[in-house]
């Protein structure tokens, strides 16, 4: 299985992205998106760009030959709601399968409860509502794009070690053995005795995707070329 976090796809790096795509194909594994997979995407037809439903036609043939899930991130509105005939799965907050828990990360952070609060504030109908009839809107998801584009990307967030234990805990009494998830931009093994958490890196600044070898509960994490060959 080959999980992909945090690409944060823009115009600039989309080419790459799916040259990335494209050695997949080569190959028979399955594939998890586990969140923002672009810089932004807001799934109301006026928002989409042609990357988006480049990407969205990439995964309704791929499906036909492979597993093809996606988790949405923070950086993703709507996509599973609007789009989930284009993949095998996919969910707005975790997705668990072969006790195997996907998550993004985002809300892992329980204390944080204005972020909490945001999101699912955010993610609600009334909010896709308001962009479909924003005035304008075409000119404030643009500069929506260009904010979060000037954002550094090589930030690195403080792990909130305490709430990922405690969901760890959580999620293990529930006989699941796996816990993927990116989000932070770094990649960390948390070890339960013979459970594991695996913190993913982001393909946007490492360019790293992830291969899981689910029966020895290993991860390892590298370029595509040294992943897929």
């Amino acid at each position: 299985m080959i999980i992909i976090s945090d690409s944060h796809v823009s115009n600039e790096t989309f080419d790459e992205f799916f040259d990335m795509l494209h050695m997949i194909e080569k190959t028979e594994h399955s594939v998890v998106f586990l969140g923002d997979i672009f810089d932004l995407w807001i799934s109301i037809p006026r928002y989409e760009s042609s990357n988006h439903r480049k990407f969205l036609k990439w995964c309704k043939k791929q499906i036909k030959k492979r597993s093809i899930g996606v988790i949405e991130g923070n950086h993703e509105f709507f996509v599973s709601r609007c789009h989930g005939g284009s993949f095998t799965w996919s969910n707005e907050e975790e997705f668990i399968e072969n006790d195997v828990v996907f998550i993004h990360g985002d809300m892992i952070n329980v204390n944080d409860s204005g972020y909490r609060l945001l999101r699912v504030l955010s993610k609600n109908i009334f909010m896709k509502t308001f962009f479909r009839f924003l005035p304008y809107g075409g000119r404030v998801i643009n500069w929506l794009e260009e904010k979060i584009g000037n954002i550094n990307p090589k930030k690195n967030y403080n792990l909130p070690d305490n709430d990922i234990d405690e969901f760890a805990e959580k999620k293990f009494k529930d006989g699941n053995k796996i816990i993927l998830m990116g989000h932070f931009h770094q990649s960390k093994t948390y070890k339960y005795d013979d459970k594991r958490v695996f913190l993913l890196p982001d393909w946007y600044t490492t360019k790293k995707i992830s291969y899981l070898d689910i029966e020895n509960r290993s991860i390892k994490s590298d370029t595509c070329e040294n992943i897929l060959i």
